[in-house]
């Protein structure tokens, strides 16, 4: 016997889930029934919020026959399918036959997640196919912020799908992004062949002082994980990494009181060079260039937190002034 009556007239659920401005409404109902919702949410948003549905993403479907595409991820119901019976040992010589229902699928979009990263820089379309290429605005970066910058786009797509059926699909594009880097370190030292980097720097692209390597999963198996506050992918690749620009001297000493526990101190912030390179004071590759070599100042926590509160005294704002001048 059935444990419900899918002829029941009475028998009827409705499940909301947003997010920000994006929501979908499961409905276990009739096609007349969804339709009545839909009409009544698209009144509702006109009427009372001065909003208007997208009709490129509003639709209706059938949960059980095809894909909704919600938060990056297309996702389908396996109930239609005939349900599974498998044999679960208890204790002893005991076996049960019990039927499984099937579970919701959960699929990575990988044509989308290509093509993201194709308008960003790390593939080309050639006779339809993605081929990894260089990215030329990570050129003058150090090889180990070119390898976080990889590493933050593939653990980044890779954490946030841990949960796809797909996921071993993702594998193609975790290693077309290590050919792209690999790529992008070949026109940064020079080398003219791919094969040159990596019997270089070894099939992880290990940096020289051997601190960064490129992140390659150790399995592409799903691991069921759902994490919150996660970046959706779109935004992880189209990130430029161009907040971090600039090469870190550490191991200095505090220009006023000559500490060892330093951070560093820049004169010149890159938002204010991104603006003249938006105002085509300056063009994208002297923008990089002089974001790269900015001028830094060690400074102990207490007077780096003195000096963005303009609390130094006179002797330390001039001990400031005087020891700056001698860096590089």
């Amino acid at each position: 016997m059935n444990s419900k009556n899918p002829f029941d007239l009475s028998f009827k659920r409705l499940h909301y889930i947003r997010y920000v401005d994006d929501f979908v409404v499961g409905i276990v109902g009739s096609r007349e029934d969804t339709i009545k919702i839909c009409n009544k949410i698209e009144m509702f948003l006109s009427s009372e919020l001065k909003l208007t549905l997208s009709s490129e993403k509003t639709s209706i479907t059938h949960f059980s026959k095809d894909f909704i595409f919600f938060l990056g991820t297309f996702i389908k119901g396996n109930w239609g399918k005939e349900k599974r019976i498998v044999t679960i040992k208890r204790k002893g010589s005991v076996s049960t036959k019990v039927m499984m229902t099937a579970k919701i699928v959960f699929h990575a979009p990988i044509k989308s997640i290509f093509e993201k990263a194709t308008s960003s820089g790390f593939f080309k379309k050639c006779h339809g196919k993605f081929v990894s290429t260089f990215v030329g605005r990570c050129i003058n970066l150090d090889h180990q912020d070119i390898l976080r910058y990889y590493n933050s786009v593939i653990r980044g797509v890779f954490n946030y799908y841990s949960f796809a059926n797909n996921r071993k699909s993702l594998g193609s594009f975790v290693h077309g992004l290590k050919l792209s880097c690999a790529r992008t370190l070949a026109l940064k030292y020079k080398l003219r062949h791919v094969s040159k980097i990596y019997r270089k720097f070894g099939p992880k692209l290990r940096s020289p002082d051997g601190s960064v390597e490129l992140f390659i999963p150790s399995t592409f198996k799903a691991v069921k994980e759902f994490s919150c506050n996660v970046p959706i992918p779109d935004d992880i690749i189209s990130s430029n990494w161009n907040n971090k620009l600039t090469k870190n001297n550490l191991f200095e000493i505090c220009v006023i009181c000559g500490s060892n526990h330093v951070g560093m101190h820049y004169i010149r912030k890159v938002r204010d060079l991104k603006s003249k390179a938006r105002g085509k004071t300056i063009d994208f590759l002297t923008m990089q260039m002089a974001a790269i070599n900015r001028k830094q100042a060690p400074l102990c926590p207490h007077h780096h937190k003195a000096l963005h509160n303009n609390i130094l005294s006179t002797v330390e704002r001039e001990l400031f002034k005087s020891n700056l001048r001698l860096l590089k």
